[in-house]
């Protein structure tokens, strides 16, 4: 089929791009640089707040939309990754009580623009091809809707007072158990952390696949809390690596174990031990109280951890500086491998390192000072990633389950 000239209407700006409808992949890159920001924009006018939830959520269906103006069929334009992207987001508005009409609204104006952008154009050739076009949109928005729905009502069930026993267990309101005999002597907590809404799908699956450990569990927007009756420290790791092994890993999990009584302390060492555990920059994977004491010791004084922060400040606005850090600290002082990541020489690396010292006043090639650095990145990474942490699981809970 011939290539033509498609003009694309955004409001009162036009956008042209080459259409080709034999092979989608090279009518995405015919797109105009500022479609996508124009929809985007277009998207985010359509609801009364924009928090940053919405924005993020406005620029994928932009992408949807202007793949599919390209020529791509629904199939390929809503990719897992999207579809997981919406869902995620209607479990997050319902698990925060919060509306997910700005998302709806935003779907249905996705409909209306791309429709305007389709039927603008007096060149397309026939009444067939615009109704085609229109199917694939109106398809898009459907499944789109579904997800968004379907992810609100995931959200409904994850809510803390659908599993009264991990509440009041994480609250330390044992005595509102029905049966306290019941309950083990000591329990293994683990905090699980999510990096993105794909790896969130999976933690739901693996919660909801044993009804014991679904009764023992919290589900929270960015990940869960898992309970698990164990005897000793062995029991603890072999609980965790079953978690790893049935989530599929790509996720940070916290470990503690603490007697009946201990378990809310238990659930906040978790939650820190998963905070310092992404803060530190260290990849996904399993995490005790032994992996992270260091900064567990210095971090959980505030007045310490502010001073820390300020100690690497003055790299937050290099960003070479600040990543050449941190691939040093990975490599544990090692400049070979430092230097191999970073693909440098290592007269570079050499060069950037005296300038870290000059900027922060410690040598990250000491062992003191490389330390001191490490602990001050994670300080600061505390500091500036607020949103990272999981969820305390404590009054404003309980006060939900027994109105």
């Amino acid at each position: 089929m011939p290539s033509r000239n498609v003009e694309l209407v955004i409001g009162s700006r036009q956008d042209s791009l080459e259409f080709a409808p034999s092979d989608p992949s090279s009518q995405v890159r015919h797109l105009a640089s500022g479609l996508v920001d124009r929809i985007h924009d277009h998207l985010l006018a359509s609801v009364d707040e924009a928090p940053c939830v919405h924005a993020a959520v406005a620029r994928c269906l932009a992408e949807v939309v202007a793949t599919c103006i390209a020529g791509a069929g629904a199939l390929s334009c809503c990719t897992q990754e999207v579809l997981s992207l919406i869902r995620n987001t209607g479990r997050q508005c319902s698990a925060a009580s919060r509306p997910a009409d700005g998302v709806a609204v935003m779907v249905s104006s996705l409909t209306s623009t791309a429709m305007d952008v389709v039927t603008s154009d007096p060149r397309l050739s026939t009444e067939v091809e615009m109704i085609a076009m229109a199917r694939e949109i109106t398809t898009i928005s459907a499944q789109l809707l579904r997800e968004l729905f379907e992810g609100v009502r995931d959200g409904r069930t994850q809510q803390v007072p659908a599993k009264p026993l991990a509440v009041k267990l994480l609250s330390g309101r044992v005595d509102q158990v029905a049966d306290p005999s019941a309950l083990a002597p000591a329990y293994a907590i683990a905090a699980l952390r999510s990096p993105d809404a794909a790896t969130m799908d999976r933690v739901v699956k693996a919660v909801r696949q044993d009804r014991e450990t679904e009764k023992l569990s919290v589900l929270a927007p960015n990940g869960a809390y898992v309970l698990a009756p164990v005897s000793d420290d062995r029991a603890l790791r072999s609980f965790g690596q079953s978690l790893w092994d049935r989530v599929g890993g790509d996720l940070w999990i916290g470990l503690s174990w603490k007697p009946l009584a201990e378990i809310p302390s238990g659930q906040q060492q978790a939650a820190d031990i998963v905070r310092l555990a992404v803060a530190s920059g260290r990849r996904p994977g399993l995490f005790g109280l032994e992996q992270v004491i260091v900064d567990f010791a210095v971090l959980s004084h505030p007045a310490t951890a502010s001073l820390l922060a300020k100690v690497v400040e003055g790299l937050a606005g290099n960003s070479i500086l600040h990543h050449t850090l941190k691939c040093f600290i990975a490599a544990e002082g090692n400049r070979g491998r430092a230097a191999r990541q970073l693909v440098i020489h290592r007269s570079t690396l050499e060069y950037r390192l005296a300038r870290i010292e000059e900027i922060t006043g410690y040598q990250p090639t000491s062992t003191r000072g490389l330390l001191m650095l490490s602990s001050a990145m994670t300080a600061h990474a505390l500091a500036t990633t607020k949103s990272a942490e999981l969820p305390h699981i404590g009054d404003r809970y309980g006060r939900g389950l027994s109105a």
